[in-house]
């Protein structure tokens, strides 16, 4: 069987290869791909190669938020064939320390789609069984594949714990800072407030449920004016930038939290030590998701919302489009996904 497959050839240039595709081994299924999301992550290596002083060797596989059906499986009593099935891009070695605390997302054996195993671009993919749920009928590919996500916002408010009847401010309003949003609202958090720099993506949060959005340079008076002075009791980055989050150390409440979600472009940032020592602030770094694939399906099988998520679709031979569309915010982008019929 021939598989075609999506690489990153070099900074900014997408190129489809076909190779063979090999047997199945056990525990092991074979996935026709109908659907994946660009993640901002996907955005690091296409414009710079790498996160950081990281640079991932070409060409690389690309693609790890994805949904599709089942051809083919080593056990068919547990996935068979025509199953609908959203996608855990982690492969855990489920041996480790890590794993073994049921921190699945830290390790150190594992491998992640896109990263250093075979990405979800393609015709095919064969992953573990443990990496797949099945999805209902009701919940399409394209939004199968926003499950990746969900489970990183989700992974991300179940570090931080939160108590619904705090406040909390989401600096970012791309993808991951929305399925934050999201997820808060599933927790029946009233007073969400989310901050981005570019207008339409701020008025895309408030259509979707934050209580009160702002432009970042308004951001941090405008806080501080519906909160007394106080700040929120949440925070959560999804920008990943100095600026992001130095708007977290100033807008975080005191004995607030603030939970680094979004990926940095350099290795490192720096942040005022006695604005977070004088209020006592706790700082949660999130990695991924951990084992939330199978929560985010059964929260959001009937939720029609996030449909309106996915703003711009493009054809799997097309992915070039799609991710120079993504690079440039062209269009009003919030989701792009490369679909296959």
């Amino acid at each position: 069987m021939k598989n075609k497959i999506v690489k990153l050839e070099k900074v900014g240039k997408i190129k489809i290869y076909e190779e063979d595709m090999p047997s199945l081994k056990e525990g092991e299924v074979l996935v026709e791909i109908k659907a994946v999301g660009i993640c901002g992550s996907d955005m690091h290596y296409f414009l710079h190669g790498g996160l950081g002083s990281f640079k991932q060797k070409m060409p690389m596989e690309m693609g790890h938020e994805a949904a599709g059906i089942v051809i083919d499986s080593f056990d068919k009593n547990i996935f068979k064939k025509g199953d609908r099935v959203a996608i855990e891009p982690g492969k855990p070695c489920l041996v480790c320390e890590w794993c073994l605390k049921g921190k699945h997302n830290l390790c150190k054996n594992g491998t992640f789609m896109g990263a250093n195993a075979k990405g979800a671009l393609a015709t095919y993919v064969i992953v573990h069984q443990i990496q797949l749920e099945k999805m209902p009928k009701s919940m399409s590919f394209e939004v199968g594949a926003l499950m990746e996500p969900l489970g990183v916002g989700l992974h991300a408010v179940n570090l931080v714990n939160p108590k619904s009847t705090k406040n909390a401010a989401i600096i970012g309003a791309g993808p991951i800072g929305l399925s934050v949003l999201f997820i808060l609202k599933k927790m029946g958090f009233s007073q969400i407030y989310m901050v981005d720099k570019l207008p339409y993506r701020v008025k895309f949060a408030k259509k979707m449920g934050a209580t009160k959005t702002f432009l970042f340079k308004e951001a941090l008076q405008k806080i501080k004016n519906i909160t007394n002075g106080d700040g929120t009791t949440y925070v959560f980055d999804t920008g990943g930038a100095q600026d992001s989050v130095n708007l977290c150390v100033d807008i975080v409440k005191t004995s607030g939290t603030i939970a680094l979600v979004g990926i940095p472009d350099v290795d490192f940032i720096n942040y005022n030590p006695h604005k977070l020592r004088t209020k006592e602030v706790t700082i949660k770094n999130i990695r991924r998701s951990n084992q939330t694939l199978g929560d985010c399906v059964k929260m959001f099988s009937n939720d029609k919302n996030l449909e309106k998520l996915i703003t711009h679709t493009f054809r799997f031979e097309k992915a070039q489009n799609a991710f120079n569309l993504v690079s440039k915010y062209k269009g009003k982008v919030i989701k792009c996904v490369v679909v296959r019929g």
